[in-house]
């Protein structure tokens, strides 16, 4: 699955996981890219040139600018406007692959169901 432009999520070593495009493995494929991703903060004026940005948008100084970047090879991997504090967005929602799917289905069918006793 095609994350973006530079990113994917890929079956290694039977599990999936999100690569960068340089080869690097971020995180598995289920968790938030960005929290393993470097990271730099800014003010909402990074977003562009100055002259342009700042002063130009009412409370702009409640939000700041993160750019996102692959440790491996320092590309941009994503970036974000984001109220200050906040925690890092999730750009994707992972839809389970197929081998995903069966390996999980696999495994239920091996677990039994927990049973609850009545008492009287």
């Amino acid at each position: 699955m095609i994350i973006n432009t530079q990113l994917e999520i890929v079956l290694e070593g039977g599990k999936e996981v999100v690569r960068c495009k340089c080869g690097r493995v971020l995180c598995s494929g289920n968790e938030n890219y960005k929290l393993f991703a470097l990271r730099q903060e800014g003010p909402f004026s990074m977003a562009g040139p100055e002259k342009i940005f700042s002063g130009k948008y009412k409370g702009e100084e409640r939000f700041v600018f993160r750019l996102f970047f692959c440790p491996g090879c320092l590309t941009v991997l994503e970036c974000e406007v984001a109220p200050k504090g906040s925690q890092i967005l999730r750009d994707y929602e992972p839809i389970p692959s197929p081998e995903s799917q069966k390996i999980e289905s696999t495994a239920k069918d091996r677990s039994p169901s927990p049973q609850v006793k009545s008492s009287g």
